[in-house]
């Protein structure tokens, strides 16, 4: 990790993860409206549909499938 160069090709996989974020916020917070969700609830929907925490099972799976090169490239788009 500490070797890592960022190149211009990683801008897309690191931004893409808080674009979705982005792009699902308004999702989630419509059918919270639509379907009267009370704040705690909402929020919930929020952080589990917009957030996917993938050091539990994608780090592993990037290590053992592309092998510790693109490991450091997993750690980046994890946010």
């Amino acid at each position: 990790m500490h070797d890592l160069r960022i190149p211009a090709a990683l801008i897309w996989p690191v931004v893409m993860p808080w674009l979705l974020f982005a792009l699902g916020l308004p999702t989630c917070l419509g059918i919270a409206m639509l379907l009267r969700f009370s704040k705690l609830m909402t929020g919930a929907l929020i952080l589990t549909a917009g957030n996917g925490n993938t050091s539990f099972v994608g780090q592993p799976m990037i290590y053992a499938f592309y092998g510790p090169k693109h490991f450091a490239t997993g750690i980046l788009i994890d946010r």
